[in-house]
């Protein structure tokens, strides 16, 4: 399985900073992206890579259907993620 992770409903007031403390507890964080907008704010969706496959699945577990910063954010495998970020 894949290493990295989508994470869908991101409110704007969460940064990197918010998502590698909550996703290091599954396993090391690799890399955080946080797609802007035209304005230059994050799209409310970001991709995680985190060491390997095992925690992966764990944040998946962890993390999914549940409430930050006040909105319901969605986690699963990133099997389309965009080549630029």
């Amino acid at each position: 399985m894949s290493k990295t992770l989508y994470v869908g409903n991101l409110s704007q007031q969460v940064t990197k900073e918010d998502l590698a403390q909550m996703f290091a507890q599954a396993g090391g964080v690799e890399s955080i992206s946080l797609p802007l907008d035209h304005l230059g704010r994050h799209k409310g969706v970001g991709y995680i890579t985190l060491a390997d496959a095992d925690s992966a699945e764990a944040a998946i577990f962890e993390w999914n259907h549940t409430e930050v910063a006040g909105q319901i954010i969605r986690v699963s495998y990133a099997f389309n993620q965009p080549e630029n970020l």
